[in-house]
C-alpha cells in the first residue's frame, strides 16, 4: 500500500496550465478554450466551474488493494483519489452528466451514495481477465476515484462514512514522518516496502505477460516469457517490514522531496 496526502490545488493547477498555455500559443489557447465552450453546450456541462474550478487544495492518494491485505495473483493494485471539493452538489450534477454521455451503465447505490463507473478506453483489462472502470463518487465534501478495481470506491466510501483504525496510531510511521522537518511542508507520503515492491514485481509480470501474447516472434516472445519466469522466482518479499516515509517542500524557488527509510518496528 502507498498512500500520500497534499495541498495541491487542481483548480490552480488548471488555471496555471491555461495561462501558460495562453502565453506561449494564444491560438492554441483559443482552440482549447472554444473546444471547452463546446463541451459544455453540446452536452449541458459545466466542465469549467462545475468540474475544474471546484477544487479545494487537499488531495489524499492511495495505491492499494480492494482488500485490506495484499490480495491473490490475479488482483491488480488500484489507484485511488479522494480531493476535497468547495461545490459538492454542482461537480455531482455535472459528473453524473458526464457519465450518461462517456457510459453505459447505470450509476450503483452503496451507502447512500451514487457510484459511477466508466470503462477505460481501449479495453484495458485487470489481473484475471477483470475489466478496469475509473469509478467514481461525490461523498459529503469529497470526491473519491478510483483508477482500476471499481469496489475500491465503495471501501473508501465506507471509510469516510465510519472511519476504522488510523494510521496516525503507528508510532513507527509516526516517529519517521517526525524526524522529516516541518517548515514548508506541501505533502507527505508513506509506503511499506515489501507491498512496493511485491507490486511492482506483479506488474512487470502482467506487463511481459500482455507484451508476450502481443508477440508474433518466437525467439523474443520466448525472451519475455523467461524473463516473466524469472520475476515469478524472485524470493518472497512478504518480510521486508520498511516505512518508507516522505515529505515534499514548496519555497519561493523550488520544490524539493525528502525521503526517509526505516524497519516498521510494529510488524514482527
Amino acid at each position: 500500500m502507498k498512500n500520500s496526502i497534499t495541498t495541491l490545488d487542481l483548480t490552480r493547477l488548471y488555471e496555471n496550465v491555461v495561462a501558460m498555455v495562453k502565453k506561449i500559443s494564444p491560438y492554441a489557447h483559443t482552440v482549447m478554450e472554444t473546444w471547452l465552450a463546446s463541451v459544455e453546450d453540446e452536452y449541458g456541462i459545466a466542465l469549467r466551474d462545475a468540474v475544474l474550478g471546484n477544487f479545494a487544495p487537499l488531495m489524499v492518494e492511495f495505491v492499494g488493494y480492494p482488500e485490506a491485505s495484499i490480495a491473490g495473483e490475479d488482483d491488480s493494485p488500484t489507484q485511488a483519489y479522494v480531493i476535497r471539493v468547495r461545490d459538492p452538489q454542482g461537480l455531482e450534477e455535472s459528473l453524473a452528466e458526464l457519465a450518461e454521455f462517456v457510459g453505459d451503465e447505470e450509476p450503483t447505490e452503496f451507502m447512500n451514495e451514487l457510484v459511477y463507473r466508466i470503462p477505460m478506453p481501449g479495453g484495458m483489462m485487470l489481473g484475471g481477465g477483470k475489466e478496469a472502470f475509473l469509478a467514481y463518487a461525490v461523498v459529503e465534501n469529497d470526491l473519491v476515484v478510483s483508477v482500476g478495481e471499481a469496489r475500491m470506491v465503495e471501501n473508501l466510501i465506507s471509510h469516510i462514512k465510519n472511519p476504522g483504525e488510523s494510521v496516525l496510531e503507528n508510532s513507527s510511521l509516526m516517529a519517521a514522518l517526525d524526524d522529516l522537518p516541518d517548515e514548508d511542508c506541501v505533502g507527505l507520503g508513506f509506503a511499506d516496502i515489501a507491498d512496493v515492491l511485491t507490486n511492482a514485481i506483479r506488474g512487470g509480470e502482467m506487463g511481459l505477460f500482455m507484451e508476450a501474447s502481443r508477440e508474433r516472434d518466437a525467439g523474443r516472445r520466448s525472451r519475455l516469457e523467461r524473463a516473466r519466469k524469472t520475476l515469478d522466482e524472485l524470493p518472497d518479499v512478504g518480510d521486508l517490514h520498511y516505512l518508507m516515509v516522505s515529505k515534499s517542500y514548496r519555497t519561493p524557488e523550488s520544490y524539493l522531496y525528502r525521503v526517509l527509510i526505516r524497519r516498521d518496528t510494529e510488524q514482527p
